[in-house]
């Protein structure tokens, strides 16, 4: 083959090639004619008709507030699920201990003893309520009988009387 005739073949195959182009990208389908051909009715209706085809077919209708309160309390159940899943998974262990309150042991070193036994979860809290009912100095000593299931209020009362 000549250089003549590999040009003449190049240029039937890019010739060819943008009359497909052309027609693909410019030239519009007979289905596209008749869609644009159909013309769709215009229909008005009225809130009430439109709100009574969709109950016809099944739609719940709401007003705004409605959905509101509606998202509102899907949110709360949604959390409160969460919590209830939370301490489903939890396994709840009660610990009992028998602790040993020594004289001048300070309202500190206690609190941090009930909770490396597992009896309290929050140091701080049952400091601030020590010292919130004036009862940081009145810590008796001796054996106290202790779990897990007791409030802050009720081990305060146990080692302070």
């Amino acid at each position: 083959m000549t250089k003549k005739t590999v040009q003449g073949i190049a240029a039937g195959i890019i010739l060819a090639t943008s009359i497909f182009a052309f027609m693909y990208f410019f030239q519009t389908t007979q289905a596209e004619i008749e869609q644009e051909d159909m013309e769709i009715p215009e229909i008005e209706l009225s809130s009430e008709e439109m709100m009574d085809i969709l109950k016809d077919q099944g739609f719940i209708i709401l007003e705004e507030d409605e959905y509101q309160l509606l998202l509102k309390g899907k949110d709360e159940a949604t959390s409160k699920d969460d919590e209830d899943m939370e301490l489903e998974q939890q396994p709840h262990t009660i610990h009992y201990t028998i602790i040993e309150i020594q004289s001048g042991m300070s309202s500190t070193e206690v609190a941090n003893y009930l909770e490396k036994v597992n009896v309290l979860e929050n140091t701080d809290a049952f400091l601030e309520f020590l010292r919130d009912n004036d009862l940081t100095h009145h810590i008796k000593a001796g054996e106290f009988e202790l779990n897990s299931t007791m409030t802050i209020e009720e081990i305060a009362l146990e080692i302070t009387q």
